[in-house]
């Protein structure tokens, strides 16, 4: 029985010793993760900004009513 008991503690303790490494590695992955990915979203430029519907529309107006003055002024 003291040899089961045994076989027991050591599968407690593989067990535990397999999950702190396993944590070990994991810590130290997202560390090196972080550290290649800060600089790179750090040096990320910012967004331009994308017009909106209604701008889209008030342009293409601002460009027909344009196109329209030009074709007066060419009669």
């Amino acid at each position: 029985m003291a040899y089961k008991e045994v076989l027991t503690y050591s599968f407690h303790a593989a067990f535990y010793i397999s999950l702190i490494l396993s944590a070990f590695f994991l810590v130290v992955f997202i560390a090196y993760a972080v550290k290649w990915l800060k600089p790179r979203l750090a040096n990320r430029s910012p967004r331009e900004h994308k017009p909106t519907k209604s701008e889209r529309i008030a342009e293409l107006e601002r460009q027909v009513a344009e196109l329209q003055a030009k074709e007066k002024n060419a009669e």
